[in-house]
């Protein structure tokens, strides 16, 4: 996500939440394909240790890169002899493969925090418009195999540090659909210069870091109340 003092756990922190912040993408001390580790976490779940979970899976390996290992017909990879065919490196096949057993992961602990009644919420790039990116699709599938229910959201064209649209599928909580016509969307740019730009973009991934945090405290405040 964004950097630490505009991100989500910052404003979680705000609000008087404690996070575990575990990072797939750059370092192995946290991968879920330990067992170990993915073991410790099932078990914190499953003793209700955590009250909400919010997830940005890693999204490399569906951009459009060659060799291109995920087609729209293929979006798990490519079948071998189509690697084949095109001369495709076993490495890059072998990291779509990891990238998938660490998405069916992240969902089945979404699903576990479902099922015990914590919001979730599931951040990605999306397509343009009302169309659904390859990612989506992916995740949505992954998600429901573990057996969560979803509820999809546009959100703010900048809600990324990137430039892409964004999606987000949540859960025992509700959020709040992003105006089309809001002023981060790159249209809308009137400051010029590359700083002024990336200050900008800074503060829309600001605003949407505070709107998650604050959707996940009213949905936790929520379900301590109803069991009250």
């Amino acid at each position: 996500g964004p950097p630490d003092k505009i991100g989500v756990t910052s404003y979680l922190g705000a609000l008087g939440y404690t996070v575990l912040l575990i990072d797939t993408q750059h370092t192995m001390a946290f991968s879920l394909l330990d067992d170990g580790t993915w073991g410790g976490i099932v078990a914190q779940i499953e003793s209700d240790a955590f009250c909400a979970i919010v997830v940005w899976p890693p999204a490399s390996t569906f951009r459009d890169e060659a060799p291109q290992v995920r087609t729209l017909h293929e979006p798990y990879g490519v079948r071998a002899a189509t690697a084949k065919a095109n001369n495709i490196p076993k490495s890059a096949v072998d990291k779509v493969i990891m990238a998938n057993h660490q998405l069916h992961k992240i969902a089945d602990a979404v699903s576990r925090m479902q099922r015990r009644g914590h919001p979730y919420i599931w951040v990605m790039p999306d397509a343009v418009g009302e169309e659904v990116s390859m990612e989506s699709l992916v995740a949505v599938q992954t998600i429901r195999e573990g057996g969560a229910k979803i509820t999809r959201t546009l959100g703010c064209t900048y809600g990324t540090p990137g430039r892409n649209p964004t999606a987000i599928l949540h859960g025992n909580c509700v959020f709040a659909k992003a105006s089309q016509e809001c002023p981060h969307t790159p249209g809308h740019y009137t400051e010029p210069g590359h700083r002024a730009r990336w200050r900008q973009e800074l503060r829309a991934s600001s605003e949407f870091s505070r709107a998650i945090a604050s959707t996940l405290a009213v949905a936790v405040s929520s379900r301590a109340a109803a069991s009250t």
